[in-house]
């Protein structure tokens, strides 16, 4: 089952992470200066937002009694993770491989691509075991499937 549904996952995370880099790039990468650009930015970055519910709603849909895992990649945007979250108690919400990134980052640590939108191989790792103790932690994933640097 954790095949099955984890590429369901991937899949969309990969969508949402894509749509959302785009978004968090450009306005990195680009100042907003005029009132129409920051307007029609705001509007796009809704837009987003609103995909990237009703595609985490076609999730719930499909899986479910089975709990969709969700994790913020930042805590730099609580209104944005507040929205992915949503209202369902259903969800389990793990922040803990978010929190061990920004942690680490403060410490000097290079987690983040250049960009800053991504992380980098560094950063996916941490956030990988971050995430497998977390899955373990909160009985997620059965105990024998865990095969990471933490119990070694």
């Amino acid at each position: 089952w954790i095949t099955q549904y984890s590429r369901l996952g991937y899949r969309a995370s990969l969508a949402i992470d894509r749509l959302l880099a785009h978004w968090h790039q450009q306005l990195q990468s680009t100042p907003i200066e005029s009132v129409e650009a920051q307007q029609k930015y705001v509007r796009e970055y809704a837009e987003a937002t609103q995909v990237t519910q009703l595609m985490l709603e076609k999730m719930r849909q499909k899986l479910g009694s089975i709990p969709l895992v969700l994790m913020p990649a930042t805590l730099n945007e609580p209104e944005l993770n507040q929205k992915i979250r949503g209202s369902t108690d259903n969800d389990h919400w793990l922040d803990q491989p978010a929190l061990e990134v920004a942690r680490r980052a403060a410490a000097g640590e290079s987690l983040h691509e250049p960009d800053h939108t991504h992380w980098n191989a560094a950063g996916h790792t941490v956030v990988g075991e971050v995430l497998a103790q977390e899955l373990l932690t909160h009985n997620l994933i059965p105990a024998n499937l865990h095969r990471t640097k933490l119990n070694q």
